[in-house]
C-alpha cells in the first residue's frame, strides 16, 4: 500500500511539473509581464487589506458562469453571490 501511495505520488508530482513547465514556456503575449504583475500585486493586495468588495472586484472577472471558492461556505456560484457572501 505504501508502495503504491509513493508511486502515484511521484507520478502526480511528475505530471504537475511537466503542466507547470509547458504553461511557462508556452506564456501567451497577452498576458502581463513581470513588471507589469510586480506593479499590480501590490494593488490587489492592498484592495484585500480594504476589506471593500467595490475596491476588490476590478481585478476579478465578474461572469455569471464563474465560480468562487472562499472559507465559508466554500462556494458562490458568481461574483454577485460573492459579493453578497462577502
Amino acid at each position: 500500500m505504501r508502495r503504491l501511495v509513493m508511486i502515484s505520488l511521484g507520478v502526480g508530482l511528475a505530471a504537475a511539473f511537466s503542466l507547470a513547465a509547458f504553461l511557462l514556456a508556452a506564456e501567451p503575449s497577452s498576458q502581463p509581464g513581470e513588471q507589469e504583475l510586480r506593479a499590480l500585486v501590490p494593488k490587489i493586495v492592498a484592495s484585500w487589506e480594504s476589506m471593500d468588495t467595490a475596491k476588490i472586484e476590478p481585478y476579478y472577472a465578474a461572469d455569471a458562469d464563474l465560480t468562487y471558492f472562499d472559507l465559508v461556505p466554500m462556494k458562490y456560484n458568481n461574483w454577485a453571490e460573492y459579493r453578497v457572501g462577502v
